[in-house]
């Protein structure tokens, strides 16, 4: 896979992870958390909503280092 190919599936794969519901959900009193393995999104019972930059981040770069770690082993298994 090419380096934009691997950015763009990590950019989905980060949304996606983040509004599944039933992954990497975590519920307080007073607040939901959402994302997968870092919280990025959080909704609060009074209608307020937070976007937590680093969490995104760092889901963007995990995800891509797992994307291209699978796809160099299914390169070479598949020779």
């Amino acid at each position: 896979m090419t380096k934009k190919k691997l950015y763009v599936f990590s950019l989905a794969a980060t949304i996606a992870s983040t509004f599944i519901p039933a992954v990497g959900v975590e519920d307080n009193e007073f607040r939901h958390l959402y994302g997968f393995p870092a919280q990025v999104f959080g909704y609060y019972e009074t209608g307020h909503f937070s976007f937590e930059w680093l969490g995104f981040i760092f889901n963007f770069f995990v995800l891509y280092f797992v994307a291209n770690i699978g796809s160099k082993l299914f390169l070479s298994l598949m020779k």
